[in-house]
């Protein structure tokens, strides 16, 4: 099975999986991956304030959702 491409670059980088990824995996070259909010809190939590832990849904899981959903749009 083939990875969508956002996946193919940041997945071993960020240890996600293809819907879910901790901000502790997160910079914010993962613009693409998880949006400007999501990369802004990783970059946050690698430079020392503190910042709760936490998880962002990735894109990927997005358009995926999207796609499902789209047999429902009336």
């Amino acid at each position: 099975m083939s990875l969508p491409k956002q996946e193919q670059e940041y997945g071993e980088q960020s240890h996600t999986t293809d819907i879910v990824v901790p901000l502790t995996g997160l910079r914010r070259d993962a613009l693409a991956l998880v949006g400007g909010k999501g990369a802004n809190l990783g970059e946050l939590t690698g430079a020392g304030p503190p910042v709760p832990p936490g998880f962002c849904i990735t894109t990927v899981a997005y358009e995926r959702n999207l796609k499902n959903n789209e047999k429902y749009d009336t």
